[in-house]
């Protein structure tokens, strides 16, 4: 399960009853909340005093969807039950444990509890009636999604009283402060690349410099003084900088504070006592940090001026204004301001003293694009605004004395183009393709379909799409259509335009066997048993008994082919077969890169120096596969960098080829960070540094491979791809840990200091 669980409890209690409950229960519950902060996990903890109500809600959320079962097992539930002993004589209160959580209406009650003073917990399900689950519902609502959880973190909504006791907060900020100072003075002067310094979630320093882990990258922050350190609600501060996002801020971190946009926007503006920065930490030109405010749609406003998030000054709006976000979000919000109106950052031509909103409509579409039309009126006319998000393309407007007519045909035009052309290609041949087996219409229907859609989409797709699930598996849904309808030479005439590609989905090999046998060519129906054999068919038993292929049987190369696969069948991954290689190195890759890597890997033995040496018939054969693994790879690793700025290569594609001659530095280097990265992921999730990782070793090892690769082909320095690496502000670090003498360990030069 991922839902959360949720432990709550409504209770009557006087307050001195429940001060003193909370001495008793202060060190069960102040460990919790600080694992919550310095882990940054998702749970949630409330333990507060409803004073007009005489009365204490407890809630304990838990991210990991436990059962009533696991969660009585806890030690905070026999905490949660001690309250019962604070009690007045003769009051009753409730206890509920949800595995739904966030919703006491809708939700499944997995355990309900009566307390009482005297009689304890009694469990008790059959007692919760409507306005006890409302009475919880409205608590939660409160004191929890009243928190804004989402806009402001855990880690700063804990310290208001509307979450926790002062008594309790007390004690979560001594124990993370405590924890702070032990670590710069006990563990800081003993970090190394091998045993890196866990200082919070996220944040780890290795004895050179601190580096940020989240949601799989990594950022070197040198500079950034681990020493001091500190959680914050946006990410970390030392005695000198804030950390937001990769970026490091010279400013003054007591000053430093969060401005929080709408949550999906999911980024927040930021200030100190002297500027004002944008969500990715660039300052905002000439912003007054004291009267600096977010007023929506990704507009702001000081007592001067109005600003995009982004950090676009707008001089022109004027001192009052108006924001309209019933478009998208940011891109279209309106901004009317007293002397200019804005769509999304940009000026509109309108008059802002007469404009008025006539009409706005958003619409979304299959594959997560969005239209936006909007219907402006000025003393001049009608103003129609139109855009596609995610069109590549600046929104448009144009004046109309007809705005219906056009509104009208730029909605018809809209929902016809919203999808890519190849995506709607997709979704009109699927939308004729039963979901059970196909009857003899159907049959027909899709082979006549698919002959003229595979006529006009195929070489888009080869060029644009090569690996789309998608295309392939309507391609077998058409070969099956013409083979049981008799028309194999529909089937050959398809498949020989994209053989060379067709090891993606090794079920056409099966369909172009029988096709070419019922034709008459053996020797190509041989081959494209080979390439099923080859590619991993996970059908190949049932292939090589199908009696359309009985042809083949007594051939000596077919009884090869099923006497290898008798020998090999405990494999559960092929060898890369050459054909696929030869495939891969004439593509352009995007920034899509990492998931063929990982499709690759899941799917394919990929082979180490021993086994191509061993495992390849000839040294022509094995020259030619290393050749091109090792241009895929460092093909792989340009288009990653090219399209996202980030460098890594799949640690077990990594390791499988590490030790081939002839990788260029940048695969070494790839290689090296998604294995830091692993190793940062497994510290945060198991959150203990104490053991040394093997993927520090590794990584460590890389630097160290892609320094020989350096030193062995000094000409890789010049190559364009290795110059912007090795001073990238991102990367550049890492480089250096390779020059450094004795990278394994710490720093020579590190300060030995401690709080």
């Amino acid at each position: 399960m991922t839902e959360p669980s949720l432990l709550a409890a409504h209770v009557p209690l006087e307050k001195d009853a429940f001060d003193r409950f909370l001495k008793t229960i202060a060190p069960v519950f102040a460990e919790p909340a600080a694992s919550i902060i310095v882990d940054r996990s998702e749970d949630w903890l409330i333990l507060r005093y409803l004073k007009s109500e005489a009365a204490a809600f407890l809630a304990f959320i838990y991210n990991w969807g436990d059962t009533g079962e696991e969660i009585m097992a806890r030690p905070y539930f026999d905490a949660f039950l001690k309250i019962a002993d604070f009690m007045p004589e003769g009051a009753s209160g409730r206890l509920l444990i949800s595995a739904g959580a966030m919703n006491f209406l809708t939700d499944p009650i997995d355990a309900a509890f009566t307390l009482t003073k005297k009689g304890g917990a009694r469990r008790d399900d059959d007692g919760l009636d409507e306005d006890e689950k409302k009475r919880f519902d409205a608590l939660l609502n409160k004191y929890m999604f009243g928190s804004r959880p989402y806009e402001q973190p855990y880690q700063e909504a804990i310290g208001r009283s509307t979450v926790l006791d002062a008594r309790i907060r007390r004690r979560v900020r001594t124990l993370i402060e405590t924890r702070r100072r032990e670590i710069a003075r006990e563990r800081l002067p003993q970090a190394t690349l091998l045993r890196p310094v866990r200082l919070f979630e996220g944040f780890h320093y290795n004895g050179h410099f601190t580096t940020h882990y989240d949601t799989g990258r990594l950022w070197p922050l040198p500079g950034f003084d681990a020493f001091t350190a500190e959680q914050t609600s946006w990410g970390a501060k030392d005695a000198r900088h804030a950390v937001v996002g990769r970026r490091l801020i010279e400013t003054d971190p007591a000053s430093f504070r969060a401005i929080p946009t709408e949550p999906e926007m999911e980024r927040c503006l930021y200030r100190d006592d002297r500027q004002v920065y944008t969500p990715t930490g660039e300052v905002i030109s000439g912003a007054d940090p004291e009267s600096f405010e977010y007023v929506g749609g990704g507009y702001a406003r000081d007592k001067r001026r109005w600003y995009t998030i982004e950090g676009t000054v707008l001089d022109d709006v004027g001192k009052e204004g108006h924001v309209d976000t019933r478009l998208y979000y940011t891109r279209d919000a309106l901004l009317i301001g007293e002397r200019a109106v804005y769509l999304g950052g940009k000026p509109l031509p309108v008059d802002p003293g007469s404009v008025e909103v006539v009409r706005l409509e958003r619409v979304r579409q299959r594959g997560m694009r969005e239209h936006s039309l909007g219907w402006l009126v000025d003393r001049d006319g009608a103003l129609i605004i139109h855009d596609v998000i995610s069109a590549f393309k600046e929104p448009e407007w144009q004046r109309t004395d007809d705005p219906e007519a056009l509104w009208d045909a730029l909605k018809e035009a809209d929902e016809k183009a919203l999808l890519p052309p190849l995506t709607r290609e997709l979704y009109e041949f699927e939308a004729i393709c039963p979901k059970d087996d196909p009857d003899p219409a159907q049959l027909q229907l899709i082979a006549e379909f698919g002959a003229g859609w595979f006529a006009r989409n195929t070489e888009a797709f080869l060029a644009e799409r090569p690996f789309d699930d998608r295309f392939w598996w309507l391609m077998v849904k058409y070969f099956y259509a013409c083979w049981t309808l008799g028309r194999g030479d529909d089937i050959v005439e398809l498949y020989e335009r994209v053989a060379a590609d067709a090891w993606w989905n090794p079920y056409v090999f099966h369909h172009a066997a029988c096709a070419y046998v019922a034709a008459g060519d053996l020797q190509s129906a041989l081959k494209a048993v080979y390439l099923a054999l080859a590619c991993g068919y996970d059908r190949i038993d049932d292939m090589l008994v199908d009696q359309d292929l009985s042809p083949l049987f007594s051939r000596e190369e077919f009884q090869r082919l099923k006497a290898f696969r008798e020998a090999n069948k405990q494999v559960r991954r092929p060898f890369l077969p050459l054909v696929a290689l030869q495939s891969l190195a004439t593509r352009a890759f995007d920034d899509g890169a990492m998931s063929l890597i990982w499709s690759l890997t899941n799917r394919f033995f990929i082979p180490d120096r021993a086994a191509l040496e061993n495992c390849l018939p000839d040294q022509e054969t094995r020259n030619l596969y290393r050749q091109l693994l090792l241009q895929v790879a460092d093909d792989l690793v340009r288009a990653q960098w090219d399209g996202t700025d980030e460098i890594r290569l799949d640690k077990r594609f990594y390791r499988r080829i590490r030790d081939i001659e002839g990788l260029s530095p940048a695969v070494h280097l790839a290689g090296a960070l998604f294995l830091f990265s692993e190793g940062f992921f497994w510290v945060d999730m198991k959150r203990d540094d104490n053991e040394e990782r093997g993927e520090f070793v590794e990584a460590v090892e890389a630097l160290g491979r892609m320094r020989q690769a350096l030193a062995e082909n000094p000409a890789a320095a010049e190559d364009a791809l290795w110059m912007d690496l090795s001073t990238h502000a991102f990367v550049a670090p890492f480089v250096a840990l390779a020059d450094a003498g004795g990278h394994r360990d710490a720093h020579r030069d590190r300060p030995d200091r401690g709080q």
